[in-house]
């Protein structure tokens, strides 16, 4: 991936795709989890009251392939799964966003997993690579949504909690702070970028990307969509701790008709 020269390595930024991926029609609610042993979850007070405050506009994405691929007049058996990652439930009727590089096309279908462990398909409405932002939403007929409620202007130092979907996990919460309110920055990576993000030092990893970011209240501050790499000099990539979300704001400018 490559992005601004402001940057110092090209694809040190990753947004956080996950191929490969599956879903399996929940039984029972996602259960949110805090592996990150090494993160002070406390900065953020009662994170735990506060990650299940916020987890009912969290969403797990799956996008597929609208037809099984034939192989003749045999349908082929391997998973029709694109990518997958994490979402926002914006408002009551369903609108959910996430992350472009995770949904890529209209010419997939998609499908949502709320907290409460129920699958919702979804109709991809609008994709805007250059934004990295993508508006689903969620098909189900007569259901009411909880809805995002925005945060007022981020604060520098201010402490923030995310929950996300890595490796395919839902319901992961890490915590941090936001090192910058705006950054004036534009990131690119291939077809996808964003600019102006909220910078953040969060421990994030791929398949956060499109998760909500909220405030020690649970208002919505913005959305996940990228992280900074350094290389080991073992020629592996580590997270660096610092992240990138698009803003509450712009979230809203960009669902707006």
């Amino acid at each position: 991936m490559a992005m601004n020269s402001s940057l110092k390595a090209l694809g040190s930024l990753v947004a956080g795709v996950v191929l490969g991926i599956g879903v399996a029609r929940a039984q029972e609610g996602i259960s949110l989890k805090y592996p990150y042993e090494d993160v002070a979850y406390s900065a953020v007070g009662d994170y735990r009251a506060l990650a299940r405050h916020a987890a009912p506009i969290y969403v797990k994405v799956t996008i597929r392939m609208k037809a099984p691929l034939q192989v003749g007049r045999i349908a082929d058996p391997s998973p029709r799964i694109v990518n997958g990652a994490s979402g926002i439930i914006m408002d009551a009727a369903g609108h959910v966003v996430t992350a472009a590089h995770i949904v890529r096309s209209t010419d997939f279908e998609a499908s949502v997993t709320t907290v409460d462990g129920r699958v919702h398909p979804a109709r991809i409405l609008r994709v805007a690579p250059e934004r990295d932002l993508a508006l689903l939403r969620i098909e189900t007929e007569g259901v009411r949504f909880p809805a995002a409620e925005p945060a007022g202007d981020p604060r520098a130092d201010q402490s923030v909690l995310a929950i996300g979907t890595p490796d395919n996990r839902p319901g992961v919460v890490t915590v941090g702070r936001i090192t910058s309110p705006r950054l004036r920055q534009r990131f690119r990576y291939g077809d996808f970028g964003f600019e102006d993000p909220v910078a953040l030092a969060m421990r994030i990893e791929p398949g956060h990307s499109g998760g909500p970011v909220v405030d020690s209240a649970g208002h919505l501050v913005g959305m996940i969509v990228g992280f900074d790499l350094r290389r080991t000099d073992a020629g592996e990539y580590v997270s660096t701790g610092a992240a990138y979300a698009v803003s509450a704001a712009d979230l809203l400018n960009f669902i707006r008709p």
